[in-house]
């Protein structure tokens, strides 16, 4: 055994020369990280089947656009805290972490307030449906996913094993509590009510468990909000844009089509945040790196990391009409969009690009590409969508991942020429 290990070591060694990569740190985080999304992935796949032979298209639909009217009201936990936090972990910065779930608390009860209103707006339309499930996700706004952000705190530790495991337990509570409210009951307020309550509950759950593993110092950064706060304001379009897509298909094309979609997404989605852990473990150590070669070392690994997902990608296009007819029969019409969704695999490395400007604190590059990548998207779905339904949601998300690798690429290479040395 021992003289396997020496030959792995050696042999990660030797890849190195050709990878540019420290093999040993992607493979001793990435294994945990790796193997966390894996096992998420058999818990997603067990769920999303539950949801496909237990709920109408109708009612799943409904569910998804009620979670995405959530996360859009959700913005006003400044989402971008989590960035700001891993960062100033990393610089042994600790006590930063309470400051930040503080604030974010705080500004949450304005998404309350506008979850409210929308409940409100749902009355007068005679909606009883959406007002009920809209006067629920009011009541958890500011808690339901706040305390996840010591998903960033242990990702500042370097902790990707614990990071792994809280991971798995989370995603596996939350899928018990849901399926066991979608057999038990087929009610969506029960069933909304049951993913709230669990999340809540989890979330607080691990929360004090990493501080416990990891007992915050007092160290502070008082830069740590308001960097959280300009993350924050710069993602809301981006946020936005994330879930328009879901509220313009329930309004134009009705719940049953967009769980269509949805279950064209699935595991393609899941793939996506498999491969993205990369990303994860590169954070921070792009908090630590200092300008220099390594920077154009990183477009080399961007494009080795691309030729491998291809990989993946041809394989799930073979692979998807069997997934669906075995498992997913009443969701046949999905099969050609999930394959064409599996394209976008190959567009996660350059979300590293991201990660670095946000490890480097470069908040003007971060600006630019937070207004113009949403940007594009919620013009290419305003147009394309009424005139092609789903297909113009496919092809406005195409456009807006390929429009977002340009610009990435596009201000990463200014910023090398800007960075380097004159002579």
């Amino acid at each position: 055994m021992e003289a396997l290990e020496q030959y792995s070591i050696r042999f990660l060694k030797w890849t190195e020369r050709y990878t540019k990569t420290d093999m040993m740190y992607l493979t001793k985080g990435g294994f945990w990280l790796m193997l966390g999304q894996i096992l998420s992935f058999g818990l997603s796949a067990i769920l999303v089947w539950v949801f496909a032979n237990f709920l109408s298209p109708e009612i799943y639909g409904t569910y998804k656009f009620v979670l995405s009217i959530f996360a859009l009201v959700s913005i006003s936990t400044l989402s971008g805290m989590g960035i700001s936090i891993a960062r100033a972990v990393a610089q042994k910065n600790d006590a930063s972490f309470r400051d930040a779930l503080r604030t974010k608390i705080k500004y949450g009860l304005l998404g309350t307030l506008v979850a409210f209103i929308g409940s409100a707006y749902y009355v007068f339309n005679q909606n009883t449906e959406l007002s009920l499930l809209l006067f629920i996700i009011a009541l958890f706004v500011p808690i339901a996913e706040t305390f996840a952000e010591y998903h960033f705190y242990l990702q500042g530790k370097y902790d990707f094993k614990r990071q792994s495991y809280y991971y798995v337990a989370r995603r596996g509570f939350i899928t018990i509590t849901v399926i066991s409210a979608i057999i038990l009951t087929q009610n969506i307020y029960v069933i909304l009510t049951t993913y709230l309550v669990a999340s809540t509950l989890i979330n607080f759950f691990l929360y004090r468990r990493t501080l416990k593993h990891h007992p915050p110092n007092t160290n502070t950064d008082p830069k740590t909000i308001s960097y959280g706060m300009h993350l924050s304001v710069m993602g809301i379009l981006r946020l936005a844009a994330t879930h328009l897509d879901k509220l313009l298909l329930f309004h134009f094309v009705g719940p049953a089509l967009l769980a269509v979609y949805f279950f064209a997404l699935a595991i393609p989605q899941e793939l996506m945040s498999l491969f993205s852990q990369v990303n994860t473990l590169a954070f921070p150590k792009f908090v630590e790196q200092k300008h220099g070669k390594a920077q154009w070392a990183l477009l080399y690994k961007m494009t080795i990391f691309i030729a491998l997902l291809s990989i993946p990608v041809l394989l799930y296009i073979l692979a998807a009409p069997f997934i669906f007819n075995f498992f997913f029969p009443q969701y046949i019409s999905a099969i050609f969009y999930s394959q064409i969704f599996s394209l976008l695999l190959l567009f996660v490395p350059f979300h590293i690009i991201y990660q670095y400007f946000s490890a480097q604190k470069e908040t003007r590059m971060l600006y630019v590409i937070n207004f113009t990548d949403p940007l594009i998207f919620i013009i290419s779905l305003l147009i394309l969508l009424p005139l092609f339904g789903l297909a113009g949601a496919i092809l406005s998300l195409f456009i807006r991942h390929i429009g977002n690798a340009l610009l990435l690429l596009v201000l990463f290479i200014r910023h090398i020429y800007k960075k380097a040395p004159r002579t």
